[in-house]
């Protein structure tokens, strides 16, 4: 304690003389919570009592996450260095103390030329070189993206010219070489690219590049499109294509039939093993993806899936559904070929609630079937002030196809907690 009491009295005193960042010690959490269980190993055929090894949370924090920005008009330099995610802070758990310092990085060094209609604007960082890619939204699995292909240059070192109108066009342009080398050993490569802005709803990105290592222009297009049928239910086409050095062309396009959000993380239960079946990143809406390199005996991949949260959210019920296949040409005869579901509930009825969850996977492949169940009913701080009591289950059926075959546990506990 006399060690954490010197640390705060330091700092404090540090905050004395470095205006930035402000140094404010603070306990940011101090919570703890004890369990004591009754199980039944229904797979082990072994039953008793449980006290779980309590849980607890101490945190000081000395820095909060923040950044700091120079500002301008006209002809002006932009810098912005960023604290990390995490604050600077003491965390202890019971088990491990840990002293957290992030990393503390430049995330933005520009010169603006022009910041009017006009803008003009060049960023002093070591440009990637790449064109292309990023998101197509889907209702499950979101994984699916824009075809993307980068100029290959040997430690490239180099800047970014950003220009345009503003609500209109926006222009890039990414040049770099090889650092400081001989002439004989140089290399130069650059990327253009163009976005369409005047369109409300409407993403449009062409771009081109070239390096002189490969000796080849690379190249990418992409657009999806918002088109909002009434207040709620929309379709989001989108579709986009991309030529790497290696002279592979690719194409790829989703449609997405939604009705409420996106980006939702549906938490759906996992195996015991980790393997999931419906992912998160979900969004309301049933939606199509297909995605081929151009050429010859080349796989069309496909995936179909649908999500919803909004219509049976008031009933407590979410669910999903995808299916997903290596090559229609060869429609359940590749590995990973499969079929996902996941349903989860959750109410509360006076002062209890009700947690059911269930999800299967079907290989087409392999023609297997596997299954998950759970079941759960718990009531916080009615019965027992401070306390949570509960009764859960879960159990699975699934060893063959990424998961476990277990009969699952019976579960009847009181937690008591902050």
């Amino acid at each position: 304690m006399k060690k954490i009491l010197g640390i705060i009295a330091a700092l404090a005193l540090a905050s004395a003389v470095f205006a930035d960042p402000d140094v404010t010690p603070s306990v940011a959490a101090f919570n703890g919570s004890a369990s004591i269980e009754y199980q039944v190993d229904l797979d082990n055929k072994a039953f008793g009592i449980a006290n779980a090894t309590p849980d607890t949370e101490f945190t000081i924090q000395f820095v909060a996450t923040g950044d700091k920005t120079t500002s301008g008009d006209g002809l002006w330099g932009e810098l912005k260095i960023d604290i990390g995610d995490d604050p600077v802070k003491v965390t202890g758990d019971g088990v491990a103390n840990a002293f957290v310092v992030p990393t503390v990085r430049v995330s933005t060094a520009k010169i603006h030329f022009t910041d009017d209609d006009f803008y003009a604007n060049m960023s002093i960082f070591a440009p990637g070189l790449g064109l292309g890619g990023g998101d197509i939204l889907l209702a499950t699995k979101s994984n699916g993206a824009f075809p993307s292909a980068s100029v290959s240059i040997d430690t490239p070192a180099g800047f970014t010219l950003n220009f345009g109108l503003k609500d209109v066009v926006d222009f890039n342009l990414q040049y770099a070489d090889n650092g400081v080398k001989p002439s004989d050993a140089k290399q130069y490569g650059f990327v253009f690219d163009a976005s369409l802005k005047a369109v409300e709803n409407l993403n449009f990105n062409v771009a081109a590049g070239y390096g002189t290592k490969a000796k080849k222009f690379v190249a990418s297009a992409k657009l999806d499109y918002k088109l909002g049928l009434t207040d709620d239910l929309y379709l989001l086409p989108a579709v986009g294509f991309a030529m790497d050095e290696a002279d592979a062309k690719k194409i790829a396009g989703g449609l997405l039939f939604g009705w409420g959000g996106t980006g939702i993380e549906a938490n759906f239960a996992s195996f015991s093993t980790g393997a999931k079946n419906v992912e998160n990143n979900c969004a309301d809406g049933v939606s199509v993806y297909l995605e081929k390199t151009l050429a010859d005996n080349t796989a069309l991949a496909f995936r179909a899936g649908a999500f919803d949260s909004k219509f049976l959210g008031d009933f407590g019920i979410k669910i999903g559904a995808q299916l997903v296949v290596a090559d229609l040409a060869n429609f359940g005869k590749t590995a990973g070929d499969a079929f996902d579901a996941a349903i989860a509930f959750s109410k509360t009825f006076d002062i209890w609630t009700i947690d059911a969850n269930a999800g299967c996977k079907f290989t087409l492949d392999t023609s297997k079937f596997g299954a998950l169940y759970g079941f759960g009913i718990s009531t916080d701080n009615s019965i027992i002030e401070n306390t949570k009591l509960y009764l859960t289950y879960a159990g699975e059926h699934a060893a063959e196809v990424g998961g476990a075959d277990l009969k699952g546990k019976i579960i009847i506990g009181a937690k008591i907690h902050f």
